[in-house]
C-alpha cells in the first residue's frame, strides 16, 4: 500500500513553536553492503558445497580451498561493516574481488554459461553494488 502524495508527512520540532516535515530516509548504506555481502556468502557457500559433493556443474577441487578463503573473508567483513569500519569495507572490497573469480561476467563465455549465467550475473551484480557503496564510504562521501 502506497502513502497518498496529501497523507500527512512525519515532523519532527526544530523549536517549540515550529515543525519542519522530516524526508524519507533512503536506505542506509551499511544496510545495503551487508545484504550484498550477505547474498555474495551465500553464493560462494553453494560453489563451495557443489564443489564438495562433486555434482556436474561445480568448480574444480583446486579451487575449493580459494572458495573457503573468500567465505572467510566475506564473514569477516560483516561485523565490521556493520560497525562501520574502515577496514571492514577494506576487507569487504577484497572479499568482491575474491568473488569475481567464481562469479562474475567473463562466466558468460564458459561451455556451460547457460547453467551457471544467473549465479554468475547475480554475483556480479551484488559484487558491483557493494563496491560502489564501499568506495563511497571510504571517500567520505554521503
Amino acid at each position: 500500500m502506497t502513502a497518498s502524495p496529501n497523507a500527512p508527512q512525519p515532523t519532527r520540532a526544530t523549536s517549540p513553536r515550529e515543525t519542519v516535515a522530516t524526508p524519507a530516509s533512503p536506505l542506509p548504506r551499511v544496510a545495503v553492503m551487508l545484504a550484498a555481502l550477505y547474498a555474495l556468502i551465500l553464493a560462494n557457500g553453494v560453489q563451495l558445497a557443489a564443489g564438495l559433493a562433486e555434482i556436474e556443474l561445480s568448480p574444480p577441487a583446486d579451487v575449493l580451498p580459494m572458495l573457503g578463503a573468500t567465505i572467510a573473508l566475506g564473514v569477516a567483513a560483516v561485523p565490521l561493516v556493520r560497525a562501520n569500519q574502515r577496514i571492514g569495507y577494506v576487507i569487504g572490497l577484497a572479499f568482491c574481488v575474491l568473488s569475481l573469480i567464481g562469479m562474475g561476467p567473463h562466466k558468460l563465455f564458459v561451455d556451460d554459461a547457460a547453467a551457471i549465467a544467473p549465479l554468475a550475473l547475480t554475483g556480479f551484480a551484488f559484487e558491483i553494488v557493494f563496491a560502489r557503496e564501499a568506495i563511497r564510504a571510504l571517500r567520505g562521501r554521503a
